[in-house]
């Protein structure tokens, strides 16, 4: 039986995740990935977003060696790779919007990379 932890009505690994942490990601070299959806912005009841508390018990945040030099950043099926660690993506929506969720990585306020994935 798959158990998933809810958060507003969003599916999170760790729902305590974002007690303590933005929408963001910051590696080491303060390089920030962040999501964008579409949808987000608008007047209706959908939502587009990575779940980065997926990466907490993968060993993600205790590597040093991701920063904007070597960052790798993969569309896959329901989520992203970052560097080999996978982070899903969901949606929240009726299924009328889209479900399409973009991953941006910026240095120093300059985008570095850009990937468009889909939510489940």
């Amino acid at each position: 039986m798959k158990m998933t932890a809810f958060l507003d009505g969003l599916t999170l690994k760790n729902p305590n995740y974002y007690d303590n942490h933005d929408d963001t990601l910051v590696l080491s070299d303060g390089t920030v990935i962040s999501f964008y959806g579409d949808e987000n912005d608008g007047p209706n009841d959908c939502y587009n977003y990575a779940d980065w508390s997926a990466l907490e018990d993968t060993g993600f945040f205790e590597d040093t060696t991701i920063t904007a030099d070597t960052l790798k950043i993969e569309a896959c099926e329901y989520g992203v790779k970052i560097n080999g660690y996978f982070v899903p993506c969901y949606s929240c929506q009726n299924g009328y919007y889209t479900d399409a969720i973009e991953i941006i990585a910026t240095k120093d306020g300059k985008e570095i990379a850009r990937v468009e994935t889909y939510c489940e």
